[in-house]
């Protein structure tokens, strides 16, 4: 999904967004999405669970990012889109985050927490109360 918003991006690049060196901001977002994939994807392989959204899950992982969003993979890859569009300087890129992302949300999360309920019950309504869906909040536990 990532890939495809970057070709359609470097397709349709207008002008610059950001002149040179400003676009080299965009190296932060996109930095901090891969170190979040690699962090959430290491909880996973110690939790011996698969990222994969079409797999059950055998694990509730709570812990690391998981405490701040509900999320943070897919928010991992927005992050990248996003960095990618600042240093490339692309609109197109960075218009279709929110594409990507409601995308995602219709496609993945609302599957994907109807799943996790019914796996893990209370377990996973009480971590739903306290840790939010897309926007990051410091944990309250």
């Amino acid at each position: 999904m990532v890939g495809l918003g970057i070709l359609i991006g470097l397709l349709l690049s207008p002008p610059v967004l950001f002149p040179w060196p400003l676009n080299f901001l965009g190296i932060l977002p996109l930095a901090g999405g891969m170190l979040l994939l690699k962090r959430c994807f290491d909880l996973f392989g110690r939790s011996n669970t698969s990222p994969d959204p079409e797999s059950v899950p055998k694990a509730l992982i709570t812990q690391g990012p998981y405490r701040w969003v509900r999320n943070p993979i897919y928010m991992g890859f927005g992050l990248i889109q996003g960095g990618l569009a600042l240093l490339l300087a692309s609109i197109p890129l960075l218009g279709l985050l929110p594409i990507y992302l409601l995308l995602v949300h219709a496609w993945f999360v609302i599957r994907e927490e109807r799943v996790l309920e019914e796996r893990f019950g209370e377990e996973y309504r009480a971590y739903r109360k306290t840790v939010p869906r897309w926007l990051p909040r410091r944990p309250t536990r």
